[in-house]
């Protein structure tokens, strides 16, 4: 459940992590009792925010290259985003 005082502008940020993924780490997390989180391929952080803003997580550790993976190379919208990151 996310912190009712952060507000994280998720439009702003691009990325693959959706409603499903946040449902289903929600019980995960609940299920085993996460409390420390270690992101492999944070890319712009809209994964790694969610992490953060979770009450039952106390420690989040994002770690990305930011190179970008292929596909990110080869798409202008991508590549442009690549030396900002």
């Amino acid at each position: 459940m996310e912190d009712p005082g952060v507000e994280i502008q998720e439009d702003l940020v691009h990325g693959w992590f959706g409603d499903f993924h946040k449902s289903s780490l929600s019980r995960l997390i609940r299920k085993y009792k996460i409390k420390n989180v270690i992101e492999l391929g944070s890319w712009e952080g809209k994964s790694t925010r969610w992490f953060g803003c979770q009450k039952e997580i106390k420690f989040v550790v994002a770690i990305d290259h930011w190179e970008g993976s292929t596909e990110h190379h080869r798409r202008k919208s991508f590549k442009k985003r690549l030396p900002n990151l």
